[in-house]
């Protein structure tokens, strides 16, 4: 009896075993309670960025996976650094959720119907050189997720078209973030390498002015000793119908000298006449109203 008791006992054991085991392989292959969060997926994203290009093309939507693996395996994209193949290593720095109302206005596509989350992330990167897109150093972009399968995926990364618009949303970031909005400003203005900067000078209205460095100052006529005339500053004769007799005293000429350049090319008055300028050489310009720009006049 006591042999037939342990014989069930065992045989108990081995289907209870089997039964385990056929649900963990059936939980595994679901995905059910195998799914990472949005905070996980934005972690994993800046690990596996220039070590594992496999596993990061993975992370993406399923439209976009196939098309993202052709890019990172593409050689010229390699051996050229292009996108995010120009970036050695990531490290995340901070990420902070944004509300997809407070920034709609911020991103092209729509997203009106998809399960996304918005994220501000900011992230210290090595790169090979600094571009357009990546620099060295800490950078904030947003990085969207989209929800497929009950799966976070990512959508994708972009930049912050203006990062001030955040802070008055009443997002609080790192100090790292101010240099952010710098570094953003200064390649708006053309500097992609802060190294070629003399002065950065902050403006009464919020916004900076830069000074480069004498050796990246743009060549001149001048410096190739290039004879050229003096342009001088075009004058507004004409605004919006009114004659402007102060701008037109300025260049010594008069309301008759206008009026004869205008009623020999069709002009008898100025009903029609939104801007008139004159430049150094005494050209006169009409630009009309409710007409498009290619067919403004340009007085002989």
């Amino acid at each position: 009896m006591k042999d037939s008791y342990k014989c069930y006992e065992k045989v108990l054991i081995v289907i209870v075993t089997a039964i385990v085991l056929c649900f963990s392989v059936h939980v595994r292959a679901s995905g059910v309670g195998n799914k990472e969060s949005a905070q996980e997926i934005v972690n994993e994203y800046f690990s596996l960025i220039g070590n594992d290009w496999d596993k990061f093309a993975e992370l993406y939507t399923n439209e976009q996976i196939n098309s993202f693996k052709n890019f990172l395996e593409n050689e010229k994209n390699i051996r050229e650094y292009v996108g995010v193949l120009n970036v050695r290593k990531a490290k995340l720095i901070e990420s902070i959720e944004i509300k997809y109302d407070d920034v709609k206005d911020m991103i092209d596509e729509d997203y009106t119907g998809k399960k996304i989350k918005i994220f501000a992330v900011g992230a210290d990167y090595d790169v090979y050189e600094d571009t357009k897109y990546f620099s060295e150093g800490i950078i904030y972009n947003f990085l969207i997720l989209e929800e497929q399968n009950g799966q976070w995926r990512v959508n994708t990364l972009m930049q912050i078209a203006d990062p001030s618009l955040l802070k008055m949303k009443g997002y609080h970031f790192q100090s790292d973030y101010n240099i952010t909005e710098n570094i953003m400003e200064a390649r708006e203005n053309g500097y992609f390498n802060l190294d070629e900067i003399d002065y950065a000078l902050m403006e009464v209205n919020g916004n900076i002015s830069f000074l480069p460095k004498e050796k990246e100052k743009p060549v001149t006529k001048r410096d190739m000793k290039i004879k050229c005339s003096n342009e001088g500053l075009t004058v507004n004769a004409i605004i919006d119908s009114k004659y402007m007799v102060n701008n037109m005293k300025a260049i010594n000429k008069d309301k008759e000298w206008l009026d004869h350049e205008l009623k020999v090319n069709g002009y008898d008055n100025y009903d029609n006449i939104l801007l008139a300028t004159i430049d150094n050489n005494y050209k006169v310009t009409i630009y009309e109203k409710n007409v498009k720009p290619d067919k403004n006049t340009v007085l002989e």
